[in-house]
């Protein structure tokens, strides 16, 4: 298992940088019942990592739950050694305000790779069903080295949630990932100065080991 933090689950604030994110801000929203992935690649590190979702239940009285994995794969052969983090029980009581996040993940590092963040819930078609907003069109905002793959959905899921077979969807589920970037380590113009000077030096010295170079001879 490659978990990196166990997660808390706190709604609202936390949100840091954004990494990518799909929300809300003009057109049409409504809150969808299913087994969806939402997946991302990066080719940089971010860092203090924290992943939620507009999560909510049917109605003010329902209580809702589910399952919320983040993992690398995705689809048969998946298994609890993709888990970047320890997987998160959802229990959310009411519905909630459209782009309102409930944090799954946080405090995270992920490095460069492709990630997919998986909610399942508990029960499907009931007046008790967890459900994910979703927006159409998504406002999306990316990070610097990001990009964002296509969201998914399992037609009939069970078992253990990401090993399931997922195909491309038109759902946009609102989620927002956050952190912080890790520059990439670039030499400062004094360190290539100093190379450049030590280099010289070399050549200087091989120069002298060698001797002078002769003299041509005159013609006689």
């Amino acid at each position: 298992m490659k978990y990196l933090q166990l997660a808390l689950l706190v709604t609202g604030s936390g949100f840091g940088g954004t990494i990518v994110s799909d929300v809300f801000s003009g057109g049409s929203s409504q809150a969808v019942n299913g087994a969806f992935a939402v997946s991302w690649t990066q080719t940089v590190t971010y860092t203090d990592v924290t992943v939620g979702a507009n999560l909510g239940a049917p109605s003010i009285q329902a209580t809702s739950t589910g399952m919320a994995y983040l993992v690398d794969q995705i689809g048969p052969g998946t298994t609890v050694a993709d888990e970047l983090a320890l997987p998160f029980s959802i229990s959310i009581t009411g519905d909630t305000a459209i782009n309102e996040m409930t944090t799954l993940f946080t405090g995270l590092t992920l490095g460069p790779g492709t990630y997919y963040l998986v909610v399942v819930p508990s029960s499907f078609g009931q007046s008790d069903s967890l459900d994910w907003h979703d927006v159409a069109p998504p406002h999306q905002t990316l990070g610097s080295g990001v990009t964002q793959n296509a969201s998914l959905q399992a037609s009939s899921p069970s078992g253990f949630g990401p090993a399931n077979t997922f195909s491309s969807t038109s759902i946009n589920p609102i989620f927002r990932v956050t952190g912080n970037l890790v520059p990439v380590a670039t030499p400062e113009p004094a360190s290539l100065l100093l190379g450049a000077a030590g280099l010289t030096a070399i050549l200087l010295r091989r120069r002298r080991a060698q001797g002078p170079s002769p003299a041509p001879r005159r013609p006689s």
